[in-house]
């Protein structure tokens, strides 16, 4: 009887999806049996084979923590960073002071994409996923998202692709914004009459260590300032181009590229919470896991040279706000007293950004 209620409903379901236009499919699988997820007519909600259901945020974004996990942080702090952080995050940001950085890692992820789909015998535009594992409030990949839409920049010689960029924190807040933002963005976009590429967000609250898609269905991923679940994206990230052998397509493999601190990264910050060069550099300069312990500590300073590794340098003048706000969303405000928060509220403080952008290929993350 199971067997034909499910036949009946798959002919339904049949029948209505000929008649009614799709929702593009979903790139997620389900938390609790690991199948592809299918979005409702109204994309309202994905539906998985074996009947579980789950709702799609007014936002856009899907919570896929499972609900065993759900009930054992009951009563603990929410994962991820604080609403408090990611609005500081949010402003710095919105001012501009993160601008090359991030340009920096749209660069490093757009070769990516060249490389793989270039020459035309390479992967397909139309199958090209990029994810941000630890994407927060989505800076990063509304940056790509803005790279990718213009006709200035192209990772196929195809005009008709699209591109599908996935963001994934554990932080509902962080992700409620980035999904919010995006949609926000897409929706005051200036039409363009016959745009080069679709490209599509989308946005899970998810952990980066149980990623919640396929195998081999990652063209590039990214991880800035988050741990790097290196087994994870050595699973999703895809381990051929689809380029003829020998081909400059076919020798181009998926790869992510993590961007984190290096030796001088605000170094100036540190001097204030530490006191002094010396103190501040004896410190352990990398903020804790994001999931409470879970994982290896963030990527950053400790990487490899890779033969693809590109440093940022430059420095910051800011006002108190600014300063404030740089602060309160690093790790470094829940070891600066209060004496040293109010001094960096009301004096500003000058310091360096030393960022590290390194293309790490998929057989490299067994060295990590």
């Amino acid at each position: 009887s199971s067997s034909s209620s499910s036949s009946s409903s798959s002919s339904s379901s049949s029948s209505s999806s000929s008649s009614a236009p799709s929702s593009p499919p979903s790139p997620w699988l389900c938390p609790a049996c690991s199948s592809p997820l299918s979005p409702s007519a109204d994309a309202k909600t994905l539906t998985c084979p074996q009947n579980h259901c789950l709702d799609v945020s007014r936002e856009g974004y899907v919570n896929l923590v499972r609900a065993g996990r759900k009930a054992k942080r009951s009563g603990a702090a929410p994962a991820g960073d604080a609403p408090e952080a990611l609005a500081a995050r949010g402003r710095f940001f919105a001012a501009g002071h993160f601008d090359r950085v991030m340009d920096a890692a749209a660069d490093a992820v757009l070769g990516v994409l060249q490389r793989r789909g270039g020459g035309g015998g390479g992967e397909e535009a139309a199958a090209m996923t990029v994810l941000d594992a630890g994407c927060g409030e989505g800076a990063y990949l509304r940056r790509l998202a803005r790279r990718l839409a213009s006709s200035a920049t192209s990772p196929s010689p195809s005009s008709s692709s699209s591109i599908n960029l996935l963001g994934v924190d554990v932080a509902k807040a962080a992700v409620r914004s980035a999904a919010s933002r995006a949609q926000r963005e897409q929706e005051e976009a200036p039409p363009r009459p016959s745009p080069k590429r679709k490209v599509k967000a989308h946005f899970a609250v998810a952990s980066a260590f149980a990623l919640p898609l396929p195998d081999a269905s990652v063209s590039c991923a990214l991880v800035a300032f988050a741990p790097l679940p290196s087994a994870e994206l050595r699973r999703v990230l895809k381990n051929e181009t689809g380029g003829e052998p020998g081909s400059a397509a076919a020798a181009a493999p998926a790869a992510v590229v993590v961007v984190g601190p290096g030796p001088e990264h605000f170094l100036g910050l540190k001097r204030e919470v530490y006191g002094g060069r010396e103190r501040a550099e004896k410190r352990d300069e990398l903020p804790p896991p994001l999931e409470g312990g879970e994982g290896p500590p963030p990527a950053g300073g400790a990487l490899p040279p890779f033969s693809s590794q590109a440093r940022i340098q430059y420095r910051l003048s800011l006002d108190g706000p600014a300063a404030f706000d740089l602060l309160r969303m690093t790790p470094y405000w829940w070891r600066a007293s209060e004496e040293t928060r109010a001094r960096v509220r009301r004096e500003g403080l000058e310091t360096g950004v030393d960022v590290l952008v390194s293309v790490v290929e998929r057989a490299e993350l067994d060295l990590l």
